[in-house]
């Protein structure tokens, strides 16, 4: 297993948990510059979410309505964004979750279950 698949694991574990909340990555205090990862970022979090959406329409059978997206961070390490859908309400299905990482330069976007 390699070291990026273990640190998406954690975080997004921590983000679905709780423990780290969601990130707000457009929102900045007036009179801010923007923070050494906010100006590393190519896409915005707009334009994640379009191409978020996009790539689960072609794997959710359902109805992406019947989601929630529940977390969007941006891994500056990894340039990656991942975004997290849950399905409402909540079901104990293998689909019932699943996440989209959206690379920041490249913007190809890849679906793994929860």
């Amino acid at each position: 297993m390699s070291a990026t698949t273990v640190l998406r694991a954690v975080g997004l574990i921590l983000c679905l948990s709780g423990l780290v909340p969601t990130a707000v990555l457009n929102a900045q205090p007036s009179g801010q510059d923007p923070s050494p990862s906010q100006r590393s970022m190519h896409l915005t979090q707009r334009e994640v979410l379009t191409l978020a959406k996009t790539a689960a329409r072609k794997v959710v059978r359902q109805k992406l309505s019947d989601y929630d997206i529940t977390s969007v961070i941006f891994d500056s390490h990894a340039r990656e964004w991942s975004v997290s859908f849950a399905q409402q309400p909540p079901h104990t299905a293998s689909r019932g979750c699943f996440y989209v990482y959206v690379n920041d330069d490249t913007k190809d976007a890849t679906v793994q279950p929860c």
